[in-house]
């Protein structure tokens, strides 16, 4: 089982990923949002398989260094849809400095498909 290759989101954002066989996650991530369209940002994470499932955790994280944010996914692999179904959250400074700390991250939801 891998989770190497392409995957895309219902947006077309590009998730590019490769793994070792201690689970470490590589690659870049590329969104289509106007400010950062078109440009590739590394990603960093860990992934764990079910050999008795075929299924797989997973974890990654992507920085912005233009809006100085993160963005963290978390969630599993199905073989069965050969998809990548998480939740992600959306970390930056804030929204003026009279914001309230909880308007600093955003919560939402991506499922990937491999691309073919």
């Amino acid at each position: 089982m891998t989770l190497h290759g392409t995957w895309l989101n219902a947006l077309k954002s590009r998730l590019a990923l490769e793994h070792d066989e201690n689970g470490f996650l590589e690659g870049s991530y590329s969104t289509v949002d106007d400010q950062l369209a078109g440009k590739e940002h590394a990603l960093v994470g860990f992934c764990d398989f079910d050999g008795a499932l075929g299924a797989a955790t997973i974890g990654f994280v992507v920085r912005w260094p233009s809006d100085h944010s993160v963005t963290v996914w978390s969630g599993r692999y199905s073989p069965a849809s050969d998809e990548i179904t998480t939740t992600w959250l959306l970390s930056y400074p804030g929204l003026a400095e009279n914001s309230p700390e909880w308007r600093s991250t955003l919560v939402g939801h991506d499922t990937f498909v491999r691309s073919r």
